[in-house]
């Protein structure tokens, strides 16, 4: 049986696209006047973020690490990686944090997997455990890691691998600990996204829980090689059943990638989302990275 998104997916869904909504900046940059690429926050208890995000510099992708009081205002905290890009922070209940992120160097696209003992660790830039994982679904790009969980040395993750040389499609691993790191295909993902138009590529994600559900904001290309053409999916956890997300903005743009997630606020009551909105198919005013946050409907909470 053909399944189908649910009422509350749509709604969800509405809800999600409509940046006219709630405090929202474009072409966000940190106190250096640095850009905020693909800018992944994590939140504190006492409402502070730390983040990764990444910029070019010299022909080069660097990863860099920045902070927040509120979410919108950037600190720079160091550089952790240069060649890097597209990253993303996990703390674990043991006090470490995890990191992953697409690694160019030294021959095209890795994920990069690193830990570090404590959050003061991080903050210096010293690791504990930094692996390159080896590519096992494409020859030449594997890339956009998010993470889904840890438990002590292992972790699981999600990420796209680059599909015959022609489009990225999604894929997951489990690293295992040192030298050990399996990967498959998401088959049942791609099908469902590939079913409703999707030509480019399958990008990276977000994963947020919203009304006792846990949902996926998904990235996806409608053309190749067409930036202009990227939209964003909302995919149920279980069923991965993917639906559109009907974007708004002030300036009336159209193209969105790089989601990342959050809930914040006292109560975690609102929601913190950041897009990566390229030049083609959008207003001047509203490219680079974009930032929102609005308030969650109380029956969503």
């Amino acid at each position: 049986m053909l399944l189908k998104p649910t009422q509350l997916q749509k709604d969800i869904a509405a809800w999600l696209g409509d940046l006219t909504a709630g405090k929202a900046i474009f072409n966000a940059k940190d106190d250096r006047g640095a850009v905020l690429d693909s800018l992944n926050p994590v939140v504190f208890r006492d409402g502070s973020f730390l983040a990764i995000h990444h910029s070019l510099d010299a022909g080069s992708f660097r990863l860099n690490l920045a902070e927040s009081d509120d979410g919108f205002s950037w600190k720079h905290v160091r550089e952790l990686a240069n060649h890097g890009s597209q990253g993303e922070l996990f703390p674990a209940t043991d006090g470490s944090w995890w990191l992953a992120f697409e690694a160019d160097a030294p021959d095209s696209v890795h994920i990069r997997l690193q830990r570090y003992r404590t959050l003061a660790a991080l903050r210096k830039g010293e690791p504990l455990l930094d692996e390159l994982l080896p590519r096992s679904l494409a020859p030449s790009a594997e890339g956009t890691p998010s993470f889904e969980s840890t438990n002590g040395d292992s972790a699981k993750l999600r990420f796209h691998y680059y599909r015959d040389r022609d489009v990225d499609r999604a894929a997951s691993g489990e690293f295992r600990g040192r030298g050990r790191w399996s990967a498959n295909v998401d088959d049942r993902w791609n099908k469902g996204l590939e079913g409703l138009g999707i030509k480019g590529n399958i990008g990276g994600r977000t994963k947020v829980r919203l009304a006792g559900k846990d949902w996926y904001i998904q990235e996806g290309q409608l053309a190749k090689n067409d930036w202009s053409s990227w939209r964003l999916w909302l995919m149920d956890s279980k069923s991965l059943v993917p639906v559109a997300i009907p974007m708004r903005t002030p300036g009336g743009s159209v193209s969105f990638a790089n989601p990342h997630a959050i809930r914040v606020g006292t109560s975690r009551e609102e929601l913190l989302l950041t897009l990566f909105m390229p030049t083609e198919g959008n207003t001047p005013g509203e490219k680079g990275e974009a930032i929102s946050v609005r308030r969650i409907p109380a029956q969503w909470r």
